[in-house]
């Protein structure tokens, strides 16, 4: 969504439990929590897959402008968990990004040192460009 809206208002957490969540919201069904003044809806919503190790965020937002209609936003945001649980191929991919890291900094040393070594000669040259 585009709109920011203040803070205030309702917000409603439902339980884990499916028999719990569905009694919440029959609740807010048959007290009218929607009516002619609901300016918007938000679910926000995480997703854990175990088989894949993923996490994953999701926003979903309704709102109901003055003139009519419904519009709709979708955000979903995934995260892989090896970034954040330690295990035997995390110790490894730690390394290699290290390696990595430290390739690419040499790299970098050595082309501002052949940068200020050559002055303004070193943009002339093509093959600078493509190392860069």
């Amino acid at each position: 969504s585009e709109i920011w809206y203040p803070g205030s208002g309702y917000s409603v957490l439902l339980p884990p439990n499916r028999e719990d969540a569905q009694e919440v919201l029959h609740h807010m069904w048959d007290n009218n929590w929607m009516d002619l003044g609901t300016r918007a809806v938000f679910v926000d919503l995480m997703i854990y897959n175990p088989t894949l190790g993923v996490v994953t965020l999701a926003k979903v937002s309704f709102e109901f402008p003055p003139s009519g209609g419904v519009h709709h936003y979708l955000f979903f945001r995934s995260l892989t968990l090896d970034r954040i649980i330690w295990n035997e191929t995390a110790l490894e991919n730690l390394q290699i990004e290290i390696l990595l890291l430290v390739f690419v900094l040499m790299a970098l040393v050595s082309e501002m040192y052949e940068a200020h070594s050559t002055g303004p000669l070193y943009l002339l040259n093509g093959w600078h460009w493509l190392s860069v």
